[in-house]
């Protein structure tokens, strides 16, 4: 096969007009809102609050003190030792701490920076179905 004679060169683009200014996207629909409760690392917060604590637990209007050992404790065990007090099953509890919101079972205590003066609201897990 004959080599392929080298193509000729092109000619130089011609200069491309500047791009207009995009227009600025629109603000979001809900605003983002900042933080207003920012929690402290676990550990630090382990160290501020050793040892035993009251906690005041909110239920059908009346208010219940438990004693736990330790902040370290889970959720989860929080929950079964409300559970005679209560009437209900650990598992059919949530738990609700107002500036945190609903508290996940697998985490501690400490990691939601509970205290003697954080008051928390149990109620019933509602699962979907027809409304009433």
């Amino acid at each position: 096969m004959p080599p392929q004679p080298p193509m000729p060169p092109q000619p130089p683009m011609p200069p491309q007009p500047p791009m207009p200014d995009l227009p600025m996207p629109p603000p979001p629909k809900r605003a983002k809102v900042e933080a207003k409760h920012t929690l402290q690392p676990e550990a630090q917060w382990l160290a501020a609050h050793p040892g035993a604590a009251t906690l005041k637990v909110k239920f059908n209007d009346e208010v219940l003190d438990i004693q736990v050992e330790n902040l370290s404790l889970s959720v989860k065990v929080l929950k079964q030792l409300l559970s005679p007090k209560v009437g209900l099953a650990a598992n059919k509890q949530k738990l609700q701490v107002d500036p945190i919101g609903f508290l996940k079972d697998n985490l501690s205590l400490a990691h939601y920076n509970l205290s003697e003066d954080s008051i928390l609201s149990v109620g019933a897990k509602e699962r979907g179905g027809r409304k009433k």
